[in-house]
């Protein structure tokens, strides 16, 4: 998935990205500007991609296996709790509603586990990287995530792709080397 997606992005774009969080934020932007042009979308795309860093992020703090429907409810909460103007159509649709546009957006797939129906992104980069969105985007918690998950093998991708998301790294990679 990561060389199809950098490929992509290399062949539109003409640019070869510097690192992995370019790739996927060049990837995302070709994304955006398809979906614009697609019809019937309901919830607009940068709104999706909010409801997905919500729920990696919350998967990898939470540590479980596929998102339910409560999982979709605590993330779509959030994105309207923080914008709170910017989508207050999402509560003029159903839920279902709302994770069949996120699913049909590509970055989940659905799983069934016997009487359970949940969904999980398509690649764990993807999480890694919307989960690395979600920190950059509440940095007044990177300390925290530090303290707490440095060590962690499962948030070592999650920490690479922070450092490349952020535009000026240095900071973050101290308080990590102060961690160890």
């Amino acid at each position: 998935i990561i060389c199809n997606t950098l490929k992509l992005t290399t062949d539109i774009s003409k640019n070869i990205p510097n690192n992995i969080g370019e790739v996927y934020k060049n990837f995302l932007e070709i994304i955006k500007n398809r979906e614009i042009e697609r019809e019937g979308s309901k919830i607009e795309f940068l709104v999706i991609c909010r409801i997905l860093m919500v729920l990696a992020y919350k998967k990898y703090e939470e540590n479980f296996s596929y998102f339910g429907e409560n999982n979709f409810l605590y993330a779509i909460k959030e994105v309207e709790n923080k914008f709170k103007t910017r989508v207050s159509y999402l509560n003029l649709l159903k839920t279902t509603e709302i994770i069949n546009e996120i699913v049909r957006s590509g970055f989940l797939r659905q799983i069934t586990d016997k009487e359970k129906i949940g969904h999980a992104f398509i690649h764990s980069s993807w999480e890694d990287y919307f989960a690395a969105s979600y920190i950059v985007e509440y940095k007044d918690r990177i300390k925290k995530l530090i303290n707490k998950h440095l060590i962690d093998n499962k948030w070592q991708d999650v920490f690479l792709v922070v450092t490349n998301l952020l535009p000026k790294a240095d900071g973050f990679l101290l308080k990590m080397k102060t961690k160890v």
